[in-house]
């Protein structure tokens, strides 16, 4: 069965042949945003292992550096959400 007519159903909150109306999510932008996650987790981790390598952990090294970094993180999690929206919204 059509998932469109599925979900029109729900919609109206008919019982179409044997399905009821129940809490139906159609298939979107799920790919997308997994795409969009894991490039910005491997970037993170490749950040992370700059800085243990180079920085001496994770958690130390210049303070200075450590706060440019820690905003970098946090652009990436931006990125993420606004790219997850603009694809789920399109």
């Amino acid at each position: 069965m059509c998932s469109e007519t599925i979900y029109a159903g729900y919609i109206e909150g008919k019982t179409i042949g044997d399905i009821s109306p129940a809490f139906v999510v159609l298939s979107g932008a799920l790919g997308a945003s997994v795409d969009i996650f894991c490039v910005c987790a491997l970037i993170c981790v490749a950040l992370l292992s700059y800085r243990r390598k180079y920085e001496g952990g994770e958690l130390g090294g210049d303070p200075a550096k450590a706060k440019l970094h820690a905003l970098f993180l946090v652009g990436l999690w931006i990125i993420y959400i606004v790219g997850s929206v603009l694809t789920s919204s399109s």
